[in-house]
């Protein structure tokens, strides 16, 4: 996006002779420096997370706007007291997924993967479910593998990729990134459920009709079609929790570990 900026009168001036004086290769070049500037003097995780809790910004919006990573910026949310709305919340966020496509958002990811959940999707695909990713996040992913291999964990088979076109303009209808409204398009568009751990874009797609489910349905999914629960599920769950995904009581006691 361009952002078009009107300046004029002794401030223009100025900008103009630093120009000429070859500290700047243009006018647009030393207002581009002076934005940076001003970011980088600015606290920009604070205003992420007033974002997050006055405004309801997504995770990675907020993330984004800070300029940090998922992990980074969870620790700097707890930090100050703020527990992030990630994981299950109400009873359809970890149903059964039935033969279902999911495509998932780049948070998500991040969960499925430092959590271990992400292993059952190898699983699960033998029995119909479908895990998608954007193809945006594929660098992302290939971090994250390296990640659970380092730690001792097996790699996980590459997710399905998918091509989507992701608009330079902010989404105007809600606090979430280019990316996550990319999905909720593709989503709508071809029929496919989304997978998300952030509970703000799950009850954005359920708003236009888009079925949402976050990781710990894959949990249940499992144990309904293979009729018992996953090799390490107390360990999965540990870890889920240390994300910290919120596993609400309801889906222990469907998976019998209440």
């Amino acid at each position: 996006m361009v952002v078009s900026v009107e300046i004029g009168g002794v401030l223009e001036r100025k900008l103009r002779r630093l120009a000429e004086l070859g500290l700047y290769a243009s006018v647009a070049e030393a207002v581009r420096e002076a934005v940076r500037q001003m970011l980088q003097n600015m606290d920009l995780r604070s205003l992420a997370l007033d974002m997050y809790v006055n405004r309801g910004a997504t995770l990675h919006y907020a993330a984004e706007f800070a300029d940090e990573t998922f992990r980074g910026f969870i620790d700097y949310m707890l930090d100050r007291g703020v527990t992030p709305s990630i994981g299950g919340v109400v009873p359809e966020d970890y149903a059964r997924v039935d033969g279902e496509v999911l495509v998932v958002d780049a948070l998500t990811a991040f969960t499925l993967y430092t959590s271990d959940i992400a292993s059952l999707i190898p699983q699960l695909s033998s029995k119909g479910v479908l895990v998608e990713a954007p193809r945006a996040v594929e660098s992302q992913i290939h971090l994250l593998d390296a990640w659970r291999i380092r730690r001792g964990f097996s790699p996980i088979p590459r997710l399905h990729m998918v091509d989507l076109k992701i608009s330079d303009e902010e989404p105007r209808e809600a606090p979430i990134t280019p990316l996550e409204a990319s999905i909720l398009a593709y989503a709508e568009r071809e029929g496919v459920s989304l997978l998300s751990d952030d509970y703000r874009l799950r009850s954005r797609a359920r708003e236009i009709g888009v079925r949402s489910y976050s990781s710990l349905s894959l949990i249940t999914t499992y144990m309904d079609v293979y009729g018992s629960p996953p090799q390490g599920l107390a360990e999965m769950i540990i870890s889920a929790r240390a994300v910290p995904l919120l596993i609400p009581l309801g889906a222990l006691e469907a998976w019998g570990v209440a």
